[in-house]
């Protein structure tokens, strides 16, 4: 049973490694591969930075700010499964948040950093290079889901 368990492990991995090298080349999969065996939901995307700025769509129906300490009741209210000394301790670790809002509520959030930052599945640090971000968690409100805002976010980012 074991080493079935094992075995499918490495299988897994092997699949993963494959798919990921084709991304990014084969010394970053090397990298990326064992920590999305960690934690399943890191994901990875590759492209030009530049095209996906300059194909920017600016919705003029959404207002964006930088999370402030005032604002957390306001991301709790938005996701409640987000807590309080978690947004802190984010904060504290140099991560940043950016806010779309549609008119006094929040309707979509993204967590990236641009710095060093621990990650919160292994205990490493990601140090970004140049061009390079790192995004930890991205919320939109169900109501404001399929309108673009995920786009629109990855967009801002990557012109930061």
């Amino acid at each position: 049973m074991k080493s079935e368990t094992l075995s499918r492990a490495f299988r897994g991995a092997d699949l993963r490694f494959r798919t990921v090298r084709g991304l990014v080349g084969p010394w970053r999969a090397a990298w990326v591969v064992p920590l999305w065996l960690v934690a399943q939901r890191y994901q990875v995307f590759a492209g030009s930075v530049e095209a996906l700025a300059a194909s920017g769509n600016r919705r003029s129906e959404y207002r964006r700010t930088e999370l402030e300490e005032s604002e957390i009741p306001a991301v709790l209210q938005a996701n409640p499964a987000l807590g309080a000394a978690a947004v802190r301790r984010r904060m504290a670790n140099g991560e940043r948040c950016m806010l779309w809002w549609s008119g006094t509520s929040i309707v979509h959030y993204r967590w990236f950093a641009i710095e060093p930052v621990p990650l919160s599945f292994v205990p490493l640090e990601f140090r970004p290079g140049p061009n390079d971000f790192y995004v930890q968690e991205v919320f939109t409100a169900p109501d404001f889901r399929r309108r673009g805002l995920q786009y629109l976010s990855a967009v801002w980012t990557a012109q930061t």
